[in-house]
């Protein structure tokens, strides 16, 4: 629900769930959760309790603040060595208002490449805002450079003035 301050009424939002089955074989990245903040703590255990994140359910963000999300990668392939190594790239671009309007190519906005020791992370990145206002689509792909899999999961968002 949401309170519009000056006229002191609420209002419901509502939207579909897409339960995904994860299994144990198949490289897997969770859906994109955007917040209106994520506060990562540093005294906690690198799991979800590490993370304090502050919801956004009206997908909306200032054309110059930034846009938070959150997400978890599931079943990296550990090497010889019990470690993992992936890549992640952020992408995003313009979405069209109309479905017969053509389609913007995704623009790359961030690539790199991490190593860690588990078969799971949870990871949250802030991108940056200095757009036009308007419909996003925020897309993020992951690659297993020791399965070579690849996975990805994409949301959207809209800039506001």
């Amino acid at each position: 629900e949401a309170e519009d301050q000056i006229k002191k009424t609420v209002g419901t939002f509502r939207g579909g769930v897409k339960v995904q089955e994860f299994g144990n074989d198949t490289l897997q990245v969770s859906d994109l959760l955007l917040a209106r903040k994520v506060v990562e703590r540093e005294e906690a255990a690198m799991d979800r309790q590490r993370f304090l994140i502050l919801p956004n359910p009206l997908q909306q963000c200032n054309r110059l603040g930034q846009a938070y999300f959150y997400y978890e990668i599931y079943n990296m392939e550990k090497d010889k060595f019990g470690a993992t190594k992936y890549e992640v790239t952020y992408q995003v671009r313009t979405q069209t208002e109309s479905e017969a309007a053509e389609e913007k190519e995704w623009t790359t906005a961030v690539s790199y490449t991490h190593q860690g020791n588990r078969e799971w992370e949870p990871i949250y990145q802030v991108l940056n805002l200095d757009a036009v206002p308007g419909l996003r689509k925020f897309r993020v792909v992951v690659r297993d450079l020791n399965s070579l899999q690849e996975a990805m999961s994409e949301t959207e968002f809209r800039v506001m003035w």
